[in-house]
């Protein structure tokens, strides 16, 4: 179910859920916040493993800095509540990205942001990240091959890697010419996605939990 929201029903909650996830403090909110996130996994489909697999060092990374800040304040809850917060935040993201393909993402932010420019930038962008992290990887690894020490190995692996962006961002670019980029004013779409029941009764069942949580808060 949750695959089939508009792009901006989704892009909307993810923002406000962000802010709300922000400014919790009682642990009690937390939790209602880690449910409803793995009720949206759910409904997504998504097994758990997938779902902090990309976020896998970052969450390891806030949990060496909740034991510093732990051992420097002596309080559990100083020291566990910014990681909570963190950890919901990725995994909503998480969540979003494998639900909602970039193009997707874009278009939902040109909804709100009305400028094809600007909802160009976010397509390329978000489709760039997944194959630059492939082609880091791939030479990484060639570099591994080689023999080449860690050090080494990370100054000679930045280099090729930037060659091979400008190389792909110079191919994208001929192609967009070549294709007519920018001639109209309205580009046509193959999808348009539209809003339904669905996406409303998604809203307020999100609204409900928002103010859960803010009662959870106040008292």
């Amino acid at each position: 179910m949750l695959r089939r929201l508009h792009p901006l029903t989704k892009l909307i909650l993810f923002i406000l859920l962000t802010v709300l996830i922000l400014f919790e403090k009682n642990p009690c909110s937390l939790i209602l916040s880690l449910a409803f996130l793995v009720f949206c996994a759910a409904k997504g489909e998504i097994p758990p493993s997938k779902l902090i697999r990309n976020y896998r060092w970052m969450i390891v990374a806030a949990v060496i800095g909740a034991f510093s800040v732990l051992i420097k304040e002596k309080s559990m809850a100083v020291a566990a509540i910014p990681v909570a917060r963190l950890c919901l935040i990725l995994i909503m993201s998480s969540v979003l990205n494998i639900t909602t393909t970039p193009t997707e993402i874009a278009y939902a932010a040109g909804m709100i942001i009305p400028s094809r420019d600007f909802t160009m930038m976010v397509s390329i962008s978000l489709s760039f990240v997944p194959v630059l992290a492939e082609e880091a990887a791939r030479i990484s690894d060639a570099q591994k091959a080689r023999g080449a020490k860690r050090t080494k190995a990370a100054v000679a692996t930045v280099i090729p890697l930037f060659a091979s962006a400008f190389r792909r961002a110079s191919d994208l670019a001929d192609a967009m010419t070549v294709r007519a980029y920018g001639t109209t004013d309205k580009p046509s779409r193959l999808y348009t996605p539209v809003f339904s029941k669905t996406d409303l009764y998604s809203i307020l069942f999100s609204l409900v939990f928002a103010a859960s949580v803010i009662v959870m808060e106040v008292l």
